[in-house]
């Protein structure tokens, strides 16, 4: 460990401290625009790194990464989309505590949680990457497969309303990820001889389509019916909230900080997953022990809490595995990797020994990054309310520029801004029917993800004699079975108790 403070006066260096804080501030922005997702912030900063030294570059990509995570809460809070993939659970309380009147509070609180989270991330990378990259390679295939299916059981709890409504959305985003061309059989499905979807459905085209076009077209439905709600844009901050009380807050409810940060460091360990998965699961969990479950949904502060911690402590052990083994623990640590080779740097064991400046300059720049995220989200949440009071007929059709922009993008595929004008509609009149996103998304999200662990799973159990026995005889899937059917159980307990008190005030 001496060895890593022996680097640390690298990052107090003014040109280091300015390149971080500039690519926070750029992370937070492209976070908070819907259709620029992280991974994107990261992959256009790439080219731009090559005139800079190995630690200038890295810094700027490390830090767009942690600002970008973040940035995505801001317009989950205010304007009810996802600005990242990472925060579809934080919209699920954030947006209804800002119709409250609360949008400071909402701000600050997914600020410190994502600060607590990301540090304790950082850390686990600086002090415990040689032993993490072990537990990582624990990981197989079955290990997905079940991870996927244990996080598909959180589809009960994200379906507010109507339970069967949030099945049959987590359903109907099952099926559309198993359109297009299998990566994994090489067969072709649901692509009704249209060549545009053989490729599938792009991930960022699909979360447009959910969250951000619906959102745009209730803006213009509002101006073409002059519904426009203009005291909801004073009530979002109403009630004006200190940052050290919103601190005082989140340390309060400790227990679901440490949840929201311990399934977000484990979920960052597991190649693949990324942060929309750690914030959705940590939710789900959250609500599952409190004893206010009727609560999420509604504007609870755990339901901020739980997520944001979750999916900032997710980005330092996402590259656990990156630095240790080259395997990326999500898609942004994967542009990462790019990064690393460009700049001459192999991921192993010996990037801690051979390049030790190099490595230990960016993770306390990952370190530093969670500070400088901290201020800007404590100070801007003043200035980020300005947002509300953009009128909706520009608000309109600046999403749907984004939203265009965004699907295009991603894939350079103009299928894909096809596919998310197709959801999108489709997504409006869901709402009015009821249907909520979130499910569909989680659904698309652990679609592809369970079926590839399958897949693979089945054929790596091909030399053991026994399919069954390959998902079922390993000791990471025997605990993940057993946190499955705890949650099936519980979930449906408490819906149960949900119904018959509701039936029970009726009468």
């Amino acid at each position: 460990m001496g060895e890593a403070f022996a680097h640390f006066s690298g990052i107090v260096d003014p040109v280091y401290f300015a390149i971080v804080a500039l690519g926070v501030f750029g992370g937070i922005l492209v976070g908070s625009l819907p259709g620029l997702t992280p991974t994107m912030g990261v992959a256009l900063l790439v080219p731009f790194t090559f005139h800079l030294s190995a630690e200038l570059g890295l810094l700027m990509l490390g830090s767009v990464y942690v600002g970008s995570v973040y940035g995505g809460a801001i317009t989950a809070i205010l304007i009810n989309i996802p600005g990242a993939p990472a925060s579809i659970a934080t919209m699920l309380d954030g947006h209804p505590m800002a119709n409250k009147g609360e949008g400071e509070k909402a701000i600050h609180l997914a600020t410190i949680a994502s600060f607590v989270g990301g540090i304790f991330g950082v850390l686990l990378l600086m002090f415990f990457a040689p032993f993490l990259a072990q537990v990582s390679l624990n990981f197989g295939p079955a290990e997905h497969f079940w991870i996927a299916v244990f996080g598909i059981t959180v589809i009960a709890g994200l379906s507010q309303g109507s339970i069967w409504k949030g099945l049959i959305g987590g359903a109907i985003g099952l099926w559309v990820s198993t359109i297009g061309i299998s990566e994994i059989t090489g067969t072709s499905r649901f692509t009704f001889g249209f060549s545009q979807l053989t490729g599938g459905i792009g991930l960022v085209s699909a979360l447009i389509g959910l969250f951000a076009f619906p959102q745009a077209m209730t803006f213009l439905e509002r101006t073409l019916l002059n519904k426009e709600k203009r005291n909801n844009k004073d009530n979002v901050f109403k009630k004006s909230r200190s940052f050290l009380s919103a601190i005082n807050e989140t340390l309060g409810s400790i227990k679901i900080l440490g949840l929201g940060t311990f399934i977000g460091s484990l979920v960052g360990l597991i190649p693949g997953a990324g942060g929309q998965v750690a914030g959705l699961v940590a939710y789900n969990e959250a609500r599952r022990q409190s004893s206010e479950k009727e609560k999420f949904g509604t504007g609870h502060k755990d339901g901020i809490i739980v997520t944001e911690s979750a999916n900032n402590a997710m980005v330092g052990c996402s590259l656990v595995p990156l630095l240790t083994l080259g395997i990326p623990g999500s898609p942004t640590a994967a542009v990462l990797l790019g990064g690393l080779l460009m700049n001459g740097l192999w991921p192993g064991p010996e990037l801690f020994q051979e390049n030790a400046s190099v490595t230990y300059t960016f993770i306390f720049g990952m370190m530093l990054a969670q500070v400088c995220m901290l201020f800007i989200g404590g100070f801007g949440a003043r200035f980020f309310k300005k947002a509300m009071y953009v009128p909706p007929n520009i608000m309109a059709p600046l999403i749907l520029v984004l939203c265009v922009i965004g699907s295009f993008a991603a894939r350079n595929n103009f299928g894909d801004v096809w596919s998310m004008l197709i959801i999108g509609i489709a997504m409006f009149f869901g709402l009015k029917l009821g249907f909520s996103p979130a499910p569909v998304a989680l659904g698309f999200i652990l679609g592809e993800y369970a079926e590839r662990g399958f897949l693979l799973a089945s054929r790596a159990s091909v030399s053991e004699g026994s399919v069954i026995l390959h998902f079922l005889d390993r000791p990471i899937v025997i605990a993940l079975i057993i946190l499955t059917a705890i949650s099936i159980i519980t979930t449906t307990i408490f819906e149960v108790k949900h119904k018959q008190n509701g039936e029970g005030v009726n009468k």
